[in-house]
């Protein structure tokens, strides 16, 4: 019988900067189903972070660090202050985490499908 694995230890990580703070975004089942259900799907999620949409910016960072606490109600104002077309990128990867399971994608074109996978899916 396999040892179960720590999910935490087999997630990539997003670290971003605002100011004085840093978050680390993490993918979770939780985050992945909260912003599924804001945008509609991760791919009006992409679109709204192209458009450079704020609110779009602030919903992936307050999933990807899990809090709603004071730090969440300050997140904000803390991402205006930064300005989101620096972290338009770091969201974008985000979510590409969650397409994936919270692993990058490991083949060449980012698609996340690698010809193992994909044959075994036919």
């Amino acid at each position: 019988m396999a040892t179960p694995k720590k999910p935490s230890a087999d997630y990539d990580t997003v670290t971003i900067d605002l100011g004085d703070k840093t978050y680390v975004l993490t993918p979770t089942l939780r985050a992945a189903t909260n912003l599924t259900r804001y945008f509609g799907n991760f791919s009006i999620a992409f679109n709204r972070l192209g458009a450079l949409d704020f609110d779009a910016v602030v919903s992936v960072i307050r999933e990807g660090i899990s809090s709603d606490g004071a730090d969440a109600k300050r997140l904000p104002e803390r991402i205006f202050q930064h300005g989101i077309t620096g972290l338009v990128g770091p969201c974008s990867e985000y979510i590409s985490l969650l397409l994936n399971g919270g692993r990058k994608p490991d083949d060449e074109d980012g698609s996340g499908l690698d010809e193992e996978s994909v044959s075994k899916n036919l």
